[in-house]
């Protein structure tokens, strides 16, 4: 055998590992990536997709960012929402996300493998940070169900789907249930989160009231039209 073809596996074997490592900085970074879409808040980039008839931007499906046990490595599952997947979500959030109890709400936010006690942390609300005041000219925000007014100069749109499952929560209006959640806002940070105002046991859709505002004027369109 010629020098050359003893040669030849071992320059194979380092391409092969050379394309192994950039795969796995590549799902590194997809997965920083994802993990921080729905954990943090972004101001709203300019020629971003505007939401579809049902008011939100479907970025598809995408991987689980969790790790999974049995392997130690990040979880192979992909997930419509947010950044886990449906058992990930149980284990690590409690929460689940099915159909809603409340008629034409499409899917909600469950509490799903324990119970939530007053004051508790249900679930971050993400997305990207619009000045309310552009709402309105905002062709993209203006269409979005999905956006929550921080304060008078600070709304948030949760539009994409692969944002905090917040985004999920239906208000409590025709499902005869009283709501057990509201909005917590954080101005300094310039965050929100989802939290229980009473106790929300486990089983127990969350529920919020959109406010006055919403059911006269739509202002606020949360409503969950995934479906």
């Amino acid at each position: 055998m010629s020098e050359a073809e003893a040669e030849q596996p071992i320059g194979r074997r380092v391409k092969q590992r050379h394309g192994q490592q950039q795969q796995l900085q590549q799902q590194q970074e997809q997965r920083a990536a994802a993990t921080a879409t729905a954990t943090t808040n972004t101001p709203l980039a300019a020629g971003g997709p505007a939401p579809d008839a049902r008011g939100q931007i479907d970025v598809g499906p995408q991987r689980c960012v969790a790790t999974a046990k049995a392997t130690s490595r990040q979880c192979e599952r992909l997930t419509q929402h947010g950044c886990h997947c449906t058992i990930h979500r149980a284990q690590l959030d409690g929460t689940c996300i099915r159909a809603s109890s409340v008629p034409g709400a499409g899917k909600g936010l469950w509490a799903a493998t324990r119970s939530f006690s007053p004051g508790a942390t249900v679930a971050r609300y993400t997305g990207d940070l619009v000045r309310t005041a552009a709402r309105a000219s905002n062709a993209s925000v203006a269409a979005s169900r999905y956006v929550l007014q921080l304060s008078a100069t600070l709304s948030l749109d949760a539009a994409r789907t692969n944002t905090a499952d917040g985004r999920m929560v239906n208000d409590a209006r025709g499902s005869g249930q009283r709501p057990n959640a509201r909005f917590v806002v954080d101005l300094r940070s310039q965050t929100a989160s989802l939290c229980a105002t009473r106790t929300i046991r486990q089983g127990t859709e969350v529920l919020v009231s959109y406010g006055r505002q919403f059911w006269s004027s739509h202002a606020l369109q949360l409503a969950d039209c995934d479906g």
